[in-house]
């Protein structure tokens, strides 16, 4: 069983950073930092996921329980592989460290 998870900006950092391009970001704020972010929900597959997959759950077979906003540009998501950032178009590996 693999898990993913969906990182969402915090309250505090909503109005300045949401739904902006990551190079946008790191040249007003400096790099996203984990800090900026609360995980608002985990998903559970069998299969092998993308982000790409993910971006289409989220928006298009959103799970009942899932509180959050559409998966949009700001939001991150974390993978086997890591933690990306969503783009204005594709994907942002970021050097987040795993807990």
């Amino acid at each position: 069983m693999k898990t993913y998870r969906l990182y969402q900006l915090k309250r505090e950092h909503f109005h300045e950073k949401a739904f902006e391009p990551y190079e946008r970001v790191k040249k007003w704020y400096g790099e996203p930092g984990k800090e900026w972010y609360d995980l608002v929900y985990e998903l559970s597959s069998e299969e092998e996921l993308t982000p790409d997959d993910l971006y289409r759950t989220f928006n298009l077979d959103r799970p009942e329980d899932f509180k959050g906003h559409s998966l949009s540009v700001s939001d991150v998501v974390e993978m086997s592989d890591g933690f990306w950032y969503c783009d204005s178009f594709g994907w942002q590996e970021l050097c987040w460290q795993k807990q």
